[in-house]
Formats: structure tokens, C-alpha cells, sequence
């Protein structure tokens, strides 16, 4: 098989006759030819065209950052033969010009209330003009002006803040408020953000079938330009089980002249009220002062509201019944 086949191509060879199959040859030489007579012709002539040349910005004041930052690269239009072009753009398009921020502003910058300047694009003209070749003619910057915005550096403490969601076991309840070690961080950044948050918030999170106190590390959000150390802090979540409380509780009176007698009727009401376990031995009736105000009389009324004044701190759900007495008023005998 492999010999039939070699046998083939040799007799093809042979009977091939470079005179009368040379066409295709002498036009591909041809085309050759003209294509690269037509490249030189093409590339000798003058080209515009525009490229986009990347900023590097360097020596920022230390002190202060920037809120509105410059492009990060310019346009620039320019003129040459398309060989002088071709040799520079790429290299153009990769080398960064540099900008010296501090050297640009004579070092005002580092002033506090300096925070606004704008540059001329045309003075990267003599940069550029270094990176380039003289063959190549600069016809146009855009845009024709950088302008920078800047910010003081400062360090404000914010109060730690959350937006937990609790869920509890049937009489189980939050004792007291969530608290955090360290209740404050040190947040650093431009002012006018730092200026503008009021706290600091832990990762939201979502605790589930809470029975006992929690204590356990979380981590603080992220924002944008602003540093926040430390980064995590400790929470302490407070859970008691509850069990409910009920009294009946003398009615007070406030701001009755000593001339004369204010009596409630009824004179003790009934007070409901949930109370941790912890402190259900603690509370008695003189736990709470619920009374009315003699301020509040009305003439075309004859009930008084109740007021609750003071209660146990750790109290949940209190309820009074009834929430308004009917009076009388006495004069006092001498």
C-alpha cells in the first residue's frame, strides 16, 4: 500500500511542467509584491488618531484623601506617519504618566482648609512630550483640565449599634438591653463621611429559640472609605424566663391642695405584669406608684386618668385595670 502510494507521487512529479503550471505562482508573487509596495506607500503618510494614556497620581497630602478623584486616564489626539504610530502606541497605551500631586500644588494642599484644586491637562504636555518621538505632533488633550477634591483625616469614635432579631422560647424574654465591649470604635477616614454616621453597626444576625444570655463575637459592617478598628467586638445579650405578677395597688394622689381631700373610686387598682424569675421575690406593691394628678381635673368630667410614675426596671407587658377612677373631693375640718 504505502510503496502504490509513492509510486503515485513520483509519476505526478514527473509530469508536472513548472512552465505550463507557473500562473498561480508568478500571481501570488505578484499580489505579494503589490501588497507590500501599497503598506509602505499606505504607512508613509500622516495619520491622526487619539489614544488613551493612563494617570498614575502620586504623592498625596498625608493628611487628607481624595472624595473626588480625577479620571484615571486622558485622550490625547496626535498626528504622525503611520509607521511613527505604529511604533508608539502600544508603548503609550501601557507607560502611565505620572502625576506629582504634591509637586503640582506647591505643598498647598497640606493645608487644613485647602481641599480644592484644578490643573491645566496641557501641563503633561512636556512629559509626554519626553515619552514620544519629535516626529509626532500633539494636536489636543481631553479633558483639558483635571480638577481634585480632598478631605481631612480624621478619627471620631462612634457608640457599636445592632439590628438583631430575637427570637425567644414560650417565657423566656430579653432582660436588658443588648450591650457591646467596646461600646465604641475608632472610625477613621475623610470628615465629611466620618462627620456623617451617627453609629456603627454589627452584621445583622439572627438568633433562634433564646433561652439563657448570650455572649459572642461579632463582626462590625464595612463602609466605603472609612476605617473601623477594632473590627469585631463582644455582645452580651440578656435573657431571663418571666412569669407573670399580679397585685392590687393603692392609687396615689399628686398636686392636691391641703385644703382639701381627693378620693378614688375605686381606691386600689389591679396591676398585671410579666417579672423575671430572678426578681419575682424582690417586688411588692410599693414596687409601683400608679396615682392621678389633681391638674387633671375637668369640669364636664368626672373621672380622673391614671398614671403609671414609676415601676420595676425589668417589667414586661404592664397592664392597669381600670385606667381611669371616678373621684370625690373633700374639704378638709379645721
Amino acid at each position: 500500500m504505502i510503496k502504490e502510494y509513492l509510486n503515485r507521487n513520483r509519476r505526478l512529479l514527473r509530469n508536472f511542467n513548472l512552465k505550463k503550471n507557473n500562473r498561480p505562482l508568478i500571481f501570488f508573487v505578484c499580489f505579494m509584491i503589490a501588497t507590500a509596495l501599497w503598506l509602505v506607500n499606505a504607512m508613509g503618510k500622516r495619520y491622526e488618531t487619539v489614544i488613551s494614556m493612563p494617570i498614575h497620581y502620586t504623592k498625596l497630602p498625608p493628611n487628607k484623601v481624595l472624595v473626588k478623584a480625577p479620571p484615571s486616564s486622558i485622550e490625547i489626539k496626535m498626528e504622525a506617519t503611520g509607521f511613527t504610530l505604529l511604533r508608539h502606541q502600544i508603548k503609550l497605551t501601557i507607560n502611565p504618566l505620572n502625576f506629582n500631586v504634591m509637586a503640582f500644588t506647591n505643598n498647598m494642599m497640606v493645608k487644613p482648609g485647602q481641599s480644592f484644586f484644578k490643573v491645566g491637562s496641557d501641563q503633561f504636555l512636556p512629559q509626554f512630550s519626553r515619552q514620544v518621538s519629535s516626529e509626532i505632533k500633539l494636536i489636543d488633550i481631553s479633558p483639558d483640565s483635571l480638577e481634585f477634591e480632598f478631605d481631612l483625616v480624621v478619627n471620631e469614635l462612634k457608640p457599636v449599634s445592632q439590628l438583631f432579631e430575637l427570637q425567644f422560647e414560650n417565657q423566656y424574654f430579653l432582660y436588658d438591653s443588648i450591650t457591646f465591649t467596646p461600646d465604641s470604635v475608632m472610625v477613621n477616614g475623610p470628615k465629611s463621611l466620618v462627620s456623617s454616621i451617627d453609629k456603627v453597626y454589627a452584621k445583622p444576625l439572627k438568633f433562634k429559640k433564646l433561652n439563657t444570655s448570650l455572649e459572642k463575637i461579632v463582626t462590625l459592617e464595612s463602609i466605603d472609605q472609612l476605617d473601623i478598628f477594632p473590627r469585631k467586638v463582644t455582645v452580651k445579650i440578656p435573657v431571663s424566663q418571666y412569669t407573670e405578677y399580679n397585685e392590687k395597688i393603692i392609687v396615689s394622689k399628686f398636686n392636691v391642695p391641703d385644703s382639701l381631700n381627693l378620693v378614688t373610686l375605686p381606691g386600689k387598682i389591679d396591676v398585671n405584669c410579666l417579672v423575671a424569675l430572678t426578681d419575682f421575690k424582690s417586688i411588692s406593691p410599693t414596687s409601683f406608684i400608679i396615682g392621678v394628678d389633681y391638674n387633671d381635673l375637668q369640669a364636664d368630667r368626672q373621672v380622673l386618668p391614671l398614671k403609671i410614675y414609676s415601676h420595676p426596671a425589668h417589667v414586661k407587658m404592664l397592664k392597669i385595670s381600670p385606667v381611669e377612677v371616678k373621684y370625690l373631693i373633700e374639704r378638709k375640718h379645721d
